[in-house]
């Protein structure tokens, strides 16, 4: 296995738990976050579980993109969407764990280039690789389910 090399580093900060805000060290970050209805807050801001799907379907797309690169397919542009679903134990309302399904359009690629892509793209991808086992539920591209775990 080769030496991981770090190429980037960022801070970022909360105070307020989930009603709060969060800002990074270079301040480009400023945000302002919300409590989410269903667990009885406003929700009309942003909050954690929006970020985070956010940085993963950025994360997702730029390593997806490079993947058709190196793969040299002609793909202009790649389109991915993260659904992050949050759970609660329902012997411990203070325990949480999520769920995650990616979906993505690559368009004008043959069903098997997609799906080699997107398989590449999940094992590379830096969010796929530090979530838990389990957590991706399921991966789709162009309409089509991948299994998660092979």
């Amino acid at each position: 296995m080769s030496q991981l090399r770090q190429v980037y580093e960022t801070v970022c900060h909360a105070c307020d738990g989930r009603e709060g805000k969060v800002w990074s060290d270079d301040g480009h970050l400023k945000q302002e976050i919300d409590l989410i209805k269903a667990v009885g807050g406003k929700g009309e801001k942003s909050n954690p579980e929006q970020l985070f799907a956010a940085g993963y379907a950025a994360c997702f797309s730029s390593i997806a993109l490079y993947t058709t690169k190196r793969f040299k397919l002609n793909v202009p542009e790649l389109p991915v969407g993260v659904k992050v679903k949050l759970f609660n134990q329902e012997d411990n309302v203070f325990a949480f764990s999520l769920k995650v399904e990616i979906s993505a359009t690559i368009p004008g690629v043959s069903d098997e280039d997609a799906v080699r892509v997107m398989k590449e793209a999940h094992r590379n991808c830096a969010y796929s690789n530090i979530v838990k086992p389990g957590v991706v539920e399921k991966l789709t591209v162009n309409g089509i389910d991948i299994p998660v775990h092979e």
